[in-house]
């Protein structure tokens, strides 16, 4: 439904632009395909240069052995931290680089914050900052991660024996 819902947005756009192509006549008509061809182009590069991360599933992780802990709270706690897809990342590269500023990092501090990757939700502590949702190069800026969060499952089914 979503592919057919952007496939019928894009078909409506190039049905406007043609309309306009046949009011503005031939004279501008090379013009205004000189700009919709450039315009095609930098949002092809864009796309290409910075994927979002909606449907993608997370960033690659080091193959090495990694820590498990069942919280966050088993960490070094003179460290602020932040937990994404169940992997536990060190904040302080971020502090320095994030766009938006130190505030935000420290707002989401010892959080999980895969709701305001995904742009879903606005930090509690800021909500006047507007909702953004973040490319795959963004999250390079977290590193690696240095935790994995060991979820034991609450119910694990039955067996056959069982039933």
């Amino acid at each position: 439904m979503k592919k057919i819902h952007m496939i019928m947005g894009y078909i409506s756009a190039w049905l406007c632009k043609i309309n306009i192509y046949i009011i503005y006549g031939p004279v501008d008509m090379v013009l205004l395909l000189l700009q919709d061809i450039a315009f095609a182009i930098l949002i092809i590069i864009w796309k290409y240069k910075f994927p979002r991360l909606e449907g993608k599933g997370s960033i690659k992780l080091q193959q090495e052995p990694m820590r498990k802990i069942l919280s966050i709270t088993w960490l070094d706690s003179s460290k602020d931290y932040c937990m994404f897809a169940n992997y536990i990342y060190e904040l302080s590269p971020l502090k320095k680089w994030h766009p938006a500023g130190y505030q935000i990092i420290e707002s989401v501090k010892n959080k999980e914050i895969d709701r305001y990757i995904y742009g879903i939700f606005a930090s509690e502590d800021l909500p006047e900052v507007q909702l953004h949702s973040h490319t795959f190069k963004s999250l390079e800026l977290l590193g690696n991660p240095i935790a994995k969060l060991n979820i034991i499952p609450i119910f694990t089914g039955f067996t056959l024996n069982q039933v």
